[in-house]
């Protein structure tokens, strides 16, 4: 193994052992023209998973194909899902507690 690359991905682990990792699954790839419909996370204490939080999301919306064919999420599947505004309370409740740490690399996942 390359020693740059050496314990990559554990590097969290020296400054908390609590934190959450969250992932989104949109209709899009630009942040400003796009909706979601997929959020997940899961809670981790000590490097173990305790807890997980999953929703498909009802966009409101025609899901385009071009999105589908990366996340494999069609309209039917979110036709009967919660809205956005129905999970926002349930998400945050999920993410905001004292030992959890959030944090993104990056403004939309390609």
């Amino acid at each position: 193994m390359d020693s740059m690359r050496e314990g990559k991905g554990h590097s969290i682990e020296k400054y908390t052992g609590d934190y959450c990792v969250v992932d989104l699954e949109t209709t899009g790839i630009f942040i400003s023209e796009t909706d979601i419909i997929e959020i997940s996370a899961l809670k981790v204490r000590n490097g173990n998973v305790v807890e997980e939080f999953s929703t498909l999301i009802n966009p409101g919306c025609h899901i385009p194909a071009e999105a589908t064919s990366v996340n494999h999420i069609s309209d039917e599947m979110v036709a009967n899902a919660p809205a956005f505004c129905d999970i926002v309370e349930p998400f945050l409740n999920f993410v905001t507690c004292p030992t959890c740490h959030i944090s993104s690399a990056a403004s939309l996942d390609l």
